[in-house]
């Protein structure tokens, strides 16, 4: 069985982006990673990388630095878009609202509070 997580340096030498087999292992982390970027962006209605590099970095050294280059930037290219593409998503976007306006009145959310709060948010727009 594949590892859902791998956290550690180690973990990630145990895998290859490579591999179709293990592919959702990073395509998981990558969308992880990317969100807060993009959700940004699209709040901001402008993307600001030059603050984000280091982010942006992070998730280009854990699991790019397996692809030929070509594939790479193709790649990247495509995450972007998919992660941009899915968190505009009406019912997306409004999920992320109701979870970020309950992150800034609550100051931390568990992952459970966070279910709670996707859970009422959908609940209001059935109602509605």
């Amino acid at each position: 069985m594949i590892n859902e997580n791998p956290l550690t340096p180690e973990e990630w030498k145990k895998h290859s982006i490579m591999d179709p087999a293990e592919f959702n292992v990073f395509f998981k982390d990558d969308f992880t990673k990317l969100a807060g970027l993009v959700a940004k962006g699209i709040y901001r209605r402008r993307f600001n990388y030059k603050a984000a590099k280091g982010d942006f970095r992070q998730w280009v050294g854990t699991s790019l630095n397996q692809l030929p280059e070509k594939l790479n930037s193709r790649y990247i290219d495509f995450m972007l878009e998919y992660t941009f593409q899915v968190l505009q998503n009406k019912t997306n976007w409004s999920n992320i609202t109701a979870v970020a306006l309950a992150n800034v009145d609550e100051e931390s959310l568990s992952y459970k509070r966070v279910c709670d709060v996707i859970e009422q948010d959908e609940s209001n727009h059935v109602l509605k």
